[in-house]
């Protein structure tokens, strides 16, 4: 897996998203913090392709795994700049509702917004599950 292009796919099915403007309003770094969650951050990593192009991906975390927030901080501030604590929080908060008991995690699935609809993210599912 490619996780620069990883990275690219997830900056653009996530680039209308409400929580990722909120968290980066101009979209920029999008990409390199996509990079390093799939890089540092979670377990593991499932794609999609389409005419040999990466068109999808889901990032999964297996029961009690955690990631290496050392190595990803400084790619996470080159992306992410003074939103950097508001990516943060968000963590923070989502994992405040996380379960307590052991479970699989997906932290995150998308699609190319052109192939949105088209099952793309039911394949990632299905790989995943």
């Amino acid at each position: 897996m490619q996780a620069d292009e990883f990275g690219e796919v997830m900056a653009r099915a996530f680039h209308d998203d409400p929580v990722m403007a909120w968290l980066l309003p101009d979209g920029q770094g999008l990409a390199l913090m996509f990079t390093a969650l799939s890089r540092h951050i979670h377990a593991l990593t499932d794609v999609a392709h389409r005419d040999g192009d990466m068109v999808g991906g889901a990032v999964w975390d297996p029961p009690g795994f955690e990631g290496d927030l050392e190595a990803a901080i400084p790619v996470f501030v080159e992306a992410m700049g003074d939103a950097v604590d508001r990516g943060a929080t968000l963590d923070e908060v989502m994992a405040a509702h996380r379960p307590k008991e052991p479970h699989w995690y997906l932290a995150q699935i998308g699609v190319a917004p052109e192939l949105g609809g088209k099952g793309v993210g039911g394949e990632l599912m299905r790989q995943g599950l």
